[in-house]
């Protein structure tokens, strides 16, 4: 029988930490789900440890292993894959809280919405580092293509929405990293889907020097710089791109026009 919601999972070299993430699953209070977890080519001991889950029958997990190729093509193969109605993003070393499922499907369906994100608890080995999007207080219903000009706000992890938006946009395979900047520019500003952010802490991001939820690196400044461009025509509201003083200036301005 077809699963309710599809999670969606790309995990490389991540036996430091893919056991909590599982485990973080399997404490869902919403249990009509599977995890579809592409292993993108590693070289350590995250097989064995999703095998322990497998064969222990804990999660509903449909595991490929495939030769690496990055995390882009990754998640267009793992959406390809989905036979879920909707589909809820996870990275191998976040945290999803308990009520997670529970309440991004809720949110959406009470709001006729067709994809949602949720606030995350930044975390690190030494504990709670902050929220993102920190300067949001409250829900908000629609997404605007202006506010993505500052940058990306939104925690990929915490992407959640009908199974045919993540099929209809897909991932833009140009991008190795910043491949959520780019899928929510194209979301906003096909003006074809109903979004909204759910001002509630639903997910834990991992932040220490070995996630994937650190500093955004060089690369992915170029790949925001490049989208920016694309779809905006210009880089210059973008903050991860400027220098410290017009990141403050570009900051107060974004909170007092959207927040």
């Amino acid at each position: 029988m077809k699963k309710r919601i599809s999670v969606i999972l790309c995990a490389y070299n991540a036996d430091k930490f893919i056991d909590k993430a599982l485990d973080s699953l399997k404490a869902q209070s919403f249990k009509d789900f599977e995890v579809i977890l592409i292993d993108d080519g590693s070289t350590d001991r995250t097989v064995q440890l999703v095998q322990q889950y497998i064969e222990k029958k804990e999660l509903d997990i449909r595991y490929y292993y495939q030769e690496n190729c990055g995390l882009t093509k990754s998640l267009n193969r793992a959406i390809s894959l989905v036979e879920g109605q909707y589909i809820a993003r996870m990275d191998a070393d976040d945290i999803s809280l308990p009520n997670r499922l529970e309440r991004s499907l809720a949110y959406l369906e009470a709001n006729c919405l067709d994809f949602m994100c949720a606030k995350s608890e930044m975390f690190d080995e030494h504990g709670v580092k902050g929220y993102f999007p920190s300067f949001v207080s409250h829900n908000k219903k629609s997404f605007s293509a202006g506010y993505l000009k500052f940058g990306n706000s939104y925690t990929h992890g915490t992407f959640f929405g009908k199974k045919e938006v993540f099929e209809e946009l897909g991932y833009n395979e140009r991008y190795r990293t910043a491949q959520d900047y780019d899928f929510l520019c194209r979301l906003a500003k096909s003006g074809k889907y109903n979004a909204a952010f759910l001002n509630e802490v639903l997910y834990r991001l991992r932040v220490d020097a070995e996630s994937s939820g650190r500093s955004a690196n060089s690369n992915q400044v170029n790949n925001a710089i490049e989208i920016a461009f694309e779809h905006f025509g210009s880089a210059r509201y973008l903050i991860p791109a400027s220098g410290y003083l017009k990141k403050r200036i570009l900051s107060v301005f974004k909170r007092i026009i959207y927040s």
